[in-house]
């Protein structure tokens, strides 16, 4: 039996084959779209700089991950529920990803508020 060690070509080849093989399935499609929508808020908004551009990425792609299933249900109430196809997964992916930084901000805001000490009266 011929024992072979691994080189450096034949890993970066097997960590291209398991990325891409990821990125195609359900789970990369949803944190392609998440990470789109967060790209979309930061094009849209006042500061386009490139300091603003990785957090808004990353917020989106962390937002539009977990809060997904809340904001299909969310765009499904008034028109009594959406199934849930691939394309409206990615949908509210997509939704969750450009609204992920205000989400973000608004619970760091939070973790702050609850950080200070109380302020007190003077009287």
């Amino acid at each position: 039996m011929i024992e072979q060690t691994p080189t450096f070509w034949g890993f970066v080849m097997a960590t291209f084959a398991a990325v891409t093989a990821w990125a195609s399935g359900e789970c990369g499609r949803i944190a392609l779209a998440s990470s789109l929508g967060g790209l979309a808020r930061w094009a849209h908004s006042d500061t386009k700089t490139v300091k603003n551009l990785i957090p808004a990425v990353s917020g989106g792609l962390l937002a539009g991950m977990y809060a997904w299933p809340f904001v299909l249900l969310a765009l499904g109430l008034p028109f009594g529920g959406i199934s849930e196809t691939p394309s409206t997964i990615d949908m509210a992916a997509f939704v969750a990803g450009a609204f992920g930084m205000s989400l973000l901000n608004i619970i760091i805001v939070m973790i702050e508020a609850r950080m200070q000490p109380p302020a007190k009266d003077k009287e």
